[in-house]
């Protein structure tokens, strides 16, 4: 397997503009980290397409170039960095949106070339061999229930977890005590939230019969489990998951609009 070399980069470089470098001491530990990419070499990336990356502590990395997708390995030692140009495997949508395909070749580029790393005040900016800032990263903000509004991406049943099989999205949102969300129907209810367990209280929904096949399965499903779920577990990232549990094992999982 190719692998790039690791080049030791010192945390005293220049560093351009006014952003201030935190004290060399400070080399960042990426496990279990997830970032924005907000710079691309010299320029910002595409307000709407922001690449993200996230790294596992277990040597895996993962992330989006702004479209398509992408994972590989990588290894870090104190201010160390180096991504495996093999395999880093990316998806291969045709994205349509101006400048999306060019910046996602830029990510891959950079990505290979990354030798080093170093902390700032936004954030963390990636080096290339001879010092030269290529990315430069903020951290995911994290998120609360309360706020975002949730997209289902899975059914939890017996410990199998299942996509919707209507293709419909169905929204979620939590705010001052009362849930709201759609399937085809909208639908209302109180809840009470603490810490890792929540209550739901009557739900109401409005009765509009809706088409396209498994649409109403899928709604009866989601607003009975909804009803009955007692704990609340939420991971960070850069797509946030959120999942919902009843107590004899039916759930369901969301991610952050």
């Amino acid at each position: 397997m190719k692998r790039f070399v690791v080049a030791a980069v010192g945390l005293g470089l220049l560093v351009s503009g006014c952003t201030a470098v935190v004290p060399a001491d400070a080399a960042p530990s990426l496990a279990g980290t997830s970032w924005v990419v907000t710079q691309l070499n010299s320029g910002p990336t595409l307000p709407g397409n922001r690449p993200s990356i996230s790294f596992d502590g277990e040597g895996h990395v993962s992330g989006s170039g702004g479209c398509n997708s992408f994972s590989g390995a990588y290894r870090s030692s104190g201010a160390a960095l180096s991504f495996d140009s093999e395999p880093l495997a990316m998806t291969a949508m045709a994205c349509t949106d101006d400048g999306v395909m060019e910046q996602e070749a830029a990510v891959t580029t950079a990505l290979t070339a990354v030798a080093g790393m170093r902390r700032v005040s936004t954030g963390l900016e990636l080096l290339d061999s001879f010092g030269t800032v290529v990315m430069g990263l903020e951290p995911v903000p994290p998120v609360a229930v309360e706020g975002p509004t949730w997209t289902l991406t899975g059914l939890v049943e017996a410990d199998a977890v299942s996509s919707p099989a209507a293709d419909v999205a169905v929204t979620l949102s939590f705010a001052e005590g009362r849930l709201s969300g759609k399937v085809c129907n909208t639908f209302g209810g109180p809840y009470t939230l603490k810490d890792d367990t929540i209550s739901v209280g009557g739900i109401m929904s409005t009765r509009m019969s809706c088409p396209g096949e498994g649409v109403m399965k899928l709604e009866s499903q989601v607003l009975a489990v909804l009803g009955d779920v007692t704990s609340v577990e939420l991971v960070q990232g850069v797509h946030a998951r959120l999942t919902l549990t009843a107590p004899d094992g039916r759930g369901l999982t969301f991610t952050a609009a």
